[in-house]
């Protein structure tokens, strides 16, 4: 999967759509990469795994899913046009060569194709994926390369924080039922401190720290529209 993207945010973002899809199937890629020269265009790989992954048709489904992702990040209308055809797309033309090459592999008609198209645009409304979105597109902008070991090490994280009918910000861990309230309070500094069940969390946990922030950002605003 590769795209040419004009602006460094646009190149990561177009990248993490491909990554998140992939970790949420369980197709880690073998890296994901943005090349950025200033002044000039920006170019973003993501590589595929094929040595572990047999190119079967439910896992080229997927991958043709993630594919459209990345298109679908840059508000790409060609997506939509049947049958595919890559020199009509004045963007993301490697990206349209893969979706023929896998949709002509497929055999796939026009009602397929689009029903796959439905569910890449369904993903992009699942809070997982777009939390996988701004961990990945993070890593992109700060080390330019991000390797197999460590999207998924992303992808692990173990627990996710939901918002209550009151509207309050809890935390559910994946290995058990245990939940617990989470919150915080402004400190010296302009600094937070993070808090569960109004006890203190320390610094070592980042990975709480980070998906509580993401909360703040997202999800709070979202339940109060």
């Amino acid at each position: 999967m590769t795209s040419t993207v004009v602006g460094r945010r646009e190149v990561a973002v177009h990248e993490a759509y491909h990554v998140a899809s992939l970790l949420l199937d369980g197709l880690p890629p073998i890296l994901a990469r943005i090349d950025l020269w200033p002044g000039e265009e920006q170019a973003g790989v993501t590589k595929l795994d094929w040595e572990h992954n047999a190119p079967v048709p439910e896992t080229l489904r997927k991958v043709l899913i993630a594919i459209m992702l990345g298109p679908m990040s840059d508000g790409d209308q060609s997506l939509n046009d049947w049958p595919v055809d890559p020199t009509s797309w004045t963007d993301n033309r490697r990206d349209a060569e893969q979706i023929e090459f896998i949709a002509d592999t497929l055999a796939l008609d026009e009602t397929t194709y689009r029903f796959l198209l439905y569910k890449a645009q369904r993903r992009t409304h699942d809070r997982r994926f777009c939390r996988l979105v701004t961990l990945v597109t993070e890593r992109l902008l700060a080390t330019e390369l991000v390797l197999q070991h460590e999207l998924t090490e992303i992808a692990r994280e173990p627990f996710h924080i939901f918002t209550s009918d009151d509207g309050s910000p809890w935390i559910h861990w994946r290995a058990g039922r245990s939940v617990a309230e989470v919150g915080s309070d402004e400190i010296e500094g302009g600094e937070r401190r993070l808090w569960l069940n109004g006890i203190e969390v320390d610094d070592s946990h980042t990975q709480l720290q980070r998906a509580y922030n993401y909360w703040l950002e997202f999800e709070g605003p979202r339940r109060q529209r």
